[in-house]
């Protein structure tokens, strides 16, 4: 695997300009740069002015044909949290982030809001698996 899955799904969404657009619209302050990031959100962006952004995480990667690590495929977890002023706003957000990975057959398997007090925003959890093929990078 020349690139963690987590990086190809980060390029995946942050290459999508329809979904890059929606969110840069939604934003009273402008950035630059799309605000996806992976992990750790920088202090810079926690603040609602630059709401909504997008986060991605890793649940789980394993392999997903034999234990003996001898497949080329691998199943692969993981979570987008969409941060947005609104619930209406995060709820658009996400219902575009699903129909992207719907392109790579990636099935989203739960939905969790809430309201994120240390952002004061809402915060719409994505959980996605998808199988992924190490030669299809």
């Amino acid at each position: 695997m020349s690139k963690h899955p987590l990086v190809r799904m980060y390029q995946l969404i942050n290459s999508n300009d329809e979904l890059v657009q929606l969110v840069k619209s939604k934003q009273k302050t402008k950035t630059d740069e799309p605000p996806i990031f992976t992990f750790k959100i920088p202090e810079t962006y926690q603040k609602t002015e630059y709401a909504p952004f997008i986060r991605l995480t890793v649940i789980n990667l394993g392999n997903a044909v034999y234990r003996d690590n001898d497949s080329d495929h691998y199943l692969f977890s993981f979570a987008v949290e969409t941060f947005a002023k609104s619930i209406s706003e995060a709820y658009e957000i996400s219902q575009k982030i699903i129909s992207i990975f719907k392109t790579i057959d990636s099935k989203c398997f739960a939905q969790d809001l809430s309201e994120d007090e240390e952002f004061s925003l809402y915060n719409n959890m994505l959980s996605f698996r998808v199988l992924l093929n190490e030669k299809e990078q």
